[in-house]
């Protein structure tokens, strides 16, 4: 019985590590890729993306290191929070607070001013959802450290799963 719960407890933890370690593949190229079509000048209508909090500007609302599951829409309006590109490269996650056709007027809850006036081809997505303090997390799972280690833990699991199977 004991051997069950063990071999049962080690087919969980494996398939939870492939199935984080597939989402987060899935979601860091499909925001490299929306990224590099942004920089292109295309408008991201469609998809999933995720971001990952690097300052206070959105403070209370969210915290350095929370990390944002992001989805592209075709319309957006005044109050959402969205992910978009800077003129300097980097994901900005601020408000949305005023919009005409071509631009839009986006400020972090915890700035005083408006950031410069964001173009509607350099949204990513609108945030649906945040997990808190997760970002660092999964920061190490995407650096190549971290993709290797998930790997290295999936093939020890499953050479311990032979193992037992084999002893017993």
């Amino acid at each position: 019985m004991k051997r069950k719960w063990a071999s049962a407890f080690v087919n969980v933890v494996q398939g939870a590590v492939i199935a984080v370690l597939f989402a987060a593949l899935f979601l860091n190229i499909a925001t490299i890729y929306s990224i590099h079509a942004i920089k292109g000048g295309r408008i991201i209508e469609h998809g999933w993306f995720s971001a990952i909090i690097g300052s206070g500007s959105m403070e209370p609302t969210f915290s350095v290191n929370d990390f944002l599951l992001l989805k592209a829409e075709k319309t957006y309006r005044e109050g959402d929070i969205v992910s978009y590109l800077s003129p300097r490269g980097t994901l900005v996650t601020h408000r949305v607070i005023g919009m005409s056709a071509e631009d839009w007027v986006v400020k972090g809850d915890a700035n005083n001013v408006a950031d410069d006036a964001v173009p509607r081809q350099r949204v990513l997505g609108r945030v649906l959802f945040s997990v808190p303090r997760i970002g660092g997390i999964a920061k190490g799972f995407l650096s190549a450290a971290g993709l290797a280690l998930s790997a290295g833990i999936v093939v020890l699991l499953h050479f311990i799963k032979k193992l037992k199977r084999s002893m017993g």
